[in-house]
Protein backbone atom coordinates (compact mmCIF):
# COMPACT_ATOMS: atom_id res chain seq x y z
CA UNK A 1 0.00 0.00 0.00
CA UNK A 2 3.15 2.19 0.80
CA UNK A 3 3.93 1.75 -3.07
CA UNK A 4 0.23 3.19 -3.61
CA UNK A 5 0.20 5.90 -1.45
CA UNK A 6 2.93 7.52 -3.12
CA UNK A 7 2.10 7.49 -6.22
CA UNK A 8 0.36 10.28 -8.30
CA UNK A 9 -2.38 9.95 -10.22
CA UNK A 10 -1.69 13.02 -13.08
CA UNK A 11 1.38 13.08 -15.17
CA UNK A 12 3.21 15.89 -16.93
CA UNK A 13 4.93 13.23 -19.31
CA UNK A 14 4.93 9.88 -20.27
CA UNK A 15 7.30 7.67 -22.70
CA UNK A 16 7.35 4.76 -23.81
CA UNK A 17 10.87 3.15 -23.59
CA UNK A 18 10.29 -0.81 -24.96
CA UNK A 19 8.50 -3.16 -25.61
CA UNK A 20 6.95 -5.76 -27.15
CA UNK A 21 3.32 -7.01 -27.76
CA UNK A 22 2.09 -9.44 -25.33
CA UNK A 23 5.59 -9.99 -23.81
CA UNK A 24 6.69 -7.05 -21.94
CA UNK A 25 6.56 -3.30 -21.90
CA UNK A 26 8.40 -0.36 -20.13
CA UNK A 27 7.48 3.13 -19.83
CA UNK A 28 8.36 6.42 -17.43
CA UNK A 29 6.17 9.16 -16.41
CA UNK A 30 7.28 12.48 -14.91
CA UNK A 31 5.24 14.10 -12.28
CA UNK A 32 6.53 17.44 -11.23
CA UNK A 33 11.00 16.58 -10.84
CA UNK A 34 10.06 12.76 -10.48
CA UNK A 35 10.16 10.46 -12.94
CA UNK A 36 8.75 6.98 -12.40
CA UNK A 37 9.76 3.52 -14.05
CA UNK A 38 7.70 1.31 -14.90
CA UNK A 39 7.74 -2.68 -16.09
CA UNK A 40 5.39 -4.95 -16.74
CA UNK A 41 6.09 -8.66 -17.99
CA UNK A 42 4.34 -12.01 -19.32
CA UNK A 43 4.61 -14.95 -17.02
CA UNK A 44 8.45 -15.63 -18.39
CA UNK A 45 11.10 -13.89 -15.85
CA UNK A 46 13.46 -11.65 -18.25
CA UNK A 47 15.93 -8.70 -17.71
CA UNK A 48 15.46 -5.87 -19.56
CA UNK A 49 17.66 -3.06 -21.05
CA UNK A 50 16.49 0.62 -19.94
CA UNK A 51 17.77 3.31 -21.55
CA UNK A 52 17.96 6.61 -19.08
CA UNK A 53 18.46 9.36 -21.38
CA UNK A 54 15.47 11.02 -20.56
CA UNK A 55 16.78 11.66 -16.97
CA UNK A 56 19.86 13.97 -18.37
CA UNK A 57 23.06 14.70 -16.23
CA UNK A 58 22.93 14.93 -12.70
CA UNK A 59 22.79 12.93 -9.79
CA UNK A 60 19.61 10.72 -9.16
CA UNK A 61 18.05 9.19 -6.02
CA UNK A 62 16.33 5.77 -6.96
CA UNK A 63 13.59 3.44 -4.55
CA UNK A 64 12.98 0.20 -6.43
CA UNK A 65 9.86 -1.41 -5.98
CA UNK A 66 9.95 -5.41 -7.63
CA UNK A 67 8.33 -8.02 -7.02
CA UNK A 68 9.25 -10.96 -3.57
CA UNK A 69 10.82 -14.09 -4.34
CA UNK A 70 7.27 -15.50 -3.91
CA UNK A 71 5.56 -13.68 -6.16
CA UNK A 72 4.83 -16.40 -7.84
CA UNK A 73 2.57 -17.54 -4.89
CA UNK A 74 1.70 -14.18 -3.64
CA UNK A 75 1.36 -11.33 -6.23
CA UNK A 76 0.92 -8.59 -3.80
CA UNK A 77 4.33 -9.25 -1.92
CA UNK A 78 7.00 -6.30 -3.10
CA UNK A 79 10.63 -5.83 -1.99
CA UNK A 80 11.57 -1.89 -2.05
CA UNK A 81 15.09 -1.33 -2.07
Amino acid sequence: MDFLKGLPTVWDETHGLAGEVGKYVVEVRRHGQNWYLAAITDRQARELPVPLKFLGAGDWKVTRWEDAPDADQNPEHLVQE
